[in-house]
């Protein structure tokens, strides 16, 4: 029986250590959080009360490891499976505990002993038994107590639809037969309200079990509504890169139809004159014209190139780019720009962070032109040792900062929300201040490497 115990012990340590190494190397899916479950159901054949728990601690940290050791970053999907694998393997903990003791009796009741309500109240996500017939709270831990904001007496007189939305009602009904014929862990999405009325978006799972003798669920729930939100303004940043991509081309479009285009009908119809004129005097008569246009000529191409990409960037680097941007804005919007660029001599940031910085200032220029009615802008540039700073600000009317993170979306917030995508994606950081009245900030830093010596 000992040798038993200590092969189940190994098989079920080198079951984890193998799903954790193909977890972080292979895109599984939900392949590992399965294998996760079924490591801490089989450790509970080894017989000692605490490996389970420990087994299923240790596989919450590695799932989170994974998480963050999978090479090439992670994406929603990800995020998903590993809610997916900490929520099936705490549910297999509660279930193999409850199953282990009972056999088949009464799981869990309303005396139930106390190491299983324990157990029950130590799952870190909200989770609920619910009567499978009435829908009816039978236990409820205390992470949805918490996180709902009901006291266990208020919960324990409730039912499921009591925390639904109206709206988000007849969808629930429409999928209970569906969720109560499945013998299979699967994640629901919908809507959940808590007691001061947030609406907020979960992906519920739901195992059968027994509950008094009744049939019954152990619903987990897993709060998804940052995620949602931060989905919701990706997809509108998308939105708005595409509207202004299309509002970039037409701008090309307009601009070599109407400037670049007449001026190039100007030099075909002065090459005609030239062509026919009846002596070489009267020929070149008509060159310096032509000289004149083709000049504006080349100073319309030239202006759309620096619409596009400005080429003081790639030829001169950051500082110098910033110089002409500052003075374009200074000419075209008559606001001063104080600029400070404390760069090291002869050393250039890197291309990605260097476009990144300039889009940023570009964007924090737009938003001051469209909507600050500022006096004066200042855009401070500093290198340190390990990150590059940069701060731009004005005295404008600026803005209550709450609303960013509000349901209001104006095209102020998508730019920032811009902004500060392009930090994260340069594993930066972007901060703004701002009230009423009071100016406006926008603080970004980006990790850089030290310069060789």
């Amino acid at each position: 029986m000992e040798t038993k115990r200590r092969v189940l012990l190994l098989g079920t340590v080198s079951l984890v250590a193998g799903v954790f190494a193909a977890d972080v190397f292979l895109p599984w899916g939900n392949v590992a959080p399965v294998l996760y479950a079924c490591a801490v159901l089989l450790s509970f054949l080894v017989s000692r009360r605490p490996y389970p728990v420990i087994l299923a601690a240790a596989c919450s940290l590695l799932i989170v490891l994974a998480f963050s050791l999978r090479p090439g970053g992670s994406t929603a999907v990800d995020v998903i499976n590993r809610s997916i694998a900490e929520l099936l393997t705490w549910t297999t903990l509660v279930l193999g505990y409850l199953t282990k003791r009972t056999q088949g009796d009464r799981l869990i009741g309303p005396h139930g002993q106390d190491e299983y309500q324990r157990l029950f109240d130590s799952n870190p996500a909200p989770t609920w038994v619910v009567d499978s017939e009435s829908l009816a709270f039978l236990a409820v831990n205390q992470a949805a107590i918490r996180h709902y904001g009901y006291s266990r007496e208020e919960i324990l007189r409730m039912t499921v639809l009591d925390i639904r939305p109206p709206e988000d009602i007849p969808r629930l009904l429409e999928l209970l037969p569906k969720a109560l014929a499945s013998s299979e862990p699967r994640m629901w999405p919908g809507k959940h309200r808590k007691k001061d009325g947030t609406i907020i978006h979960v992906e519920v799972g739901a195992q059968a079990l027994t509950f008094a003798g009744r049939p019954a669920r152990l619903v987990t729930a897993s709060d998804v509504t940052e995620r949602k939100q931060a989905e919701v303004v990706r997809r509108q940043v998308l939105e708005k890169v595409i509207s202004a991509q299309e509002e970039e081309r037409r701008r090309i479009a307009h601009g070599l139809h109407d400037e670049t285009g007449q001026l190039v009908a100007s030099l075909l119809v002065g090459l005609r004159g030239v062509e026919s004129a009846p002596t070489l005097e009267a020929a070149r008569a008509k060159t310096g014209e032509l000289r004149r246009i083709a000049a504006r000529t080349l100073e319309e191409v030239q202006r759309l190139a620096r619409g596009l990409r400005p080429g003081a960037l790639d030829d001169l680097g950051l500082q110098d780019a910033l110089k002409r941007q500052a003075a374009e804005f200074r000419d075209n919007q008559g606001i001063p720009v104080d600029l400070h660029v404390s760069l090291p001599d002869g050393h250039r940031l890197p291309p990605l962070v260097e476009t990144a910085l300039y889009r940023i200032v570009q964007e924090a220029l737009t938003n001051t032109a469209k909507h600050a009615a500022a006096k004066m802008v200042s855009i401070v540039l500093q290198r340190t040792a390990s990150a590059v700073n940069l701060v731009v600000e004005d005295d404008g009317c600026g803005f209550d900062t709450g609303m960013l993170q509000s349901g209001a979306r104006t095209s102020r917030h998508l730019g920032l929300h811009g902004m500060r995508e392009r930090a994260s994606l340069l594993s930066g950081r972007f901060s703004i201040e701002s009230r009423p009245m009071g100016g406006t900030a926008v603080y970004v830093t980006l990790p850089v490497e030290e310069p060789a010596s």
